[in-house]
């Protein structure tokens, strides 16, 4: 049987394409290319995951005077290496609230005790190293904050390497590090016998047991880079870094001894700035470009009209002459 329609003549006996499931195709196309892209995202995030979980542990050092730093470091901590587990190492606890998460714990290397003196900075630290038992940890100051995310894929590829070629000190970042002298090494540069700063308190992995030799009584931070760099000359340890750093921090410190009034910014997003200022971690005041000590801008002085006149008449009479 034939019927009419405004549109065409349709036979029923006839099969009229269904609409839906041509949409439904293409619908259930790109459904199914969602769904990869999903599965492809949670394989690469638990695969992330699973490399942050097997990262050695972050140990920082922290000082009394600068335990108002310790939120800040925390937070950029977390935001750019998630889930890696860090510990700050304190003297006396901190007399304010910090909220910490799972992964951040403070503990105290001298038994709740007050602050020992700097010349104990050393083996304050090492007297801790003894208690634990990772061969490999990241030592870093409080003050090296983190900028950027980790490149967790490459440094999981780097600490298989350094694991399997007993290497002793893999420098992390890079910028401070181009006036070095070293030498390219399967992938690395390798500090020289003569390089300063073979041994430093910059953010780098260590071979704890390597690392606690350096690590003696009576020396201060700069006693462990400067006496520790001559005295790790005498053995043949490998000693390496990146010129292409897997990880970005505040390389020249975000603090100064020096010129406490002034913190270093360079490097740190706009975003994170406005964050720690709105948390009132420190003061949008006392910022500055770089370490040390601003430059102020010379005052160019007034010349007097009659001192013009006679500039004047000098430029005058060269003209005359030339």
């Amino acid at each position: 049987m034939i019927r009419k329609t405004g549109l065409r003549i349709i036979n029923k006996t006839t099969k009229v394409p269904n609409c839906s499931s041509v949409y439904g195709a293409k619908n259930k196309s790109s459904n199914d290319i969602a769904k990869a892209e999903k599965a492809e995202r949670l394989k690469s995030q638990k695969t992330e995951q699973k490399i942050m979980n097997n990262l050695p542990k972050f140990y920082v050092s922290t000082y009394p005077d600068t335990y108002w730093l310790i939120p800040v470091y925390i937070h950029q901590f977390n935001k750019y290496i998630p889930n890696a587990e860090c510990t700050i190492m304190c003297y006396e606890y901190p007399d304010f609230k910090i909220h910490l998460t799972d992964n951040v714990k403070i503990i105290s290397i001298t038994d709740g005790k007050t602050d020992p003196g700097i010349s104990n900075w050393a083996s304050s630290i090492r007297k801790y190293f003894e208690t634990i038992k990772d061969k490999y940890i990241i030592l870093s100051l409080d003050d090296y904050i983190i900028l950027d995310h980790l490149d967790a894929k490459t440094f999981s590829a780097d600490m298989d390497f350094v694991i399997n070629n007993d290497i002793k000190r893999y420098a992390l970042g890079g910028k401070s590090k181009k006036y070095y002298e070293f030498e390219e090494w399967n992938g690395f540069l390798r500090f020289t016998k003569n390089s300063p700063y073979r041994i430093s308190a910059q953010v780098s992995v260590w071979n704890r047991e390597y690392l606690m030799r350096y690590l003696r009584d009576d020396w201060t931070p700069w006693d462990f880079e400067i006496k520790g760099a001559t005295e790790s000359r005498k053995d043949d340890a490998i000693l390496v870094y990146k010129m292409n750093p897997v990880l970005l921090y505040q390389e020249q410190g975000f603090v100064s001894r020096r010129y406490k009034a002034d913190l270093n910014v360079e490097g740190i997003k706009k975003e994170d700035l406005q964050y720690h200022i709105e948390c009132g971690n420190f003061d949008g005041k006392t910022l500055q470009w770089g370490m040390g000590k601003p430059k102020k801008k010379k005052k160019r002085k007034k010349r007097s009209r009659k001192a013009h006149k006679i500039r004047k008449t000098k430029r005058k009479v060269r003209k005359k002459r030339g």
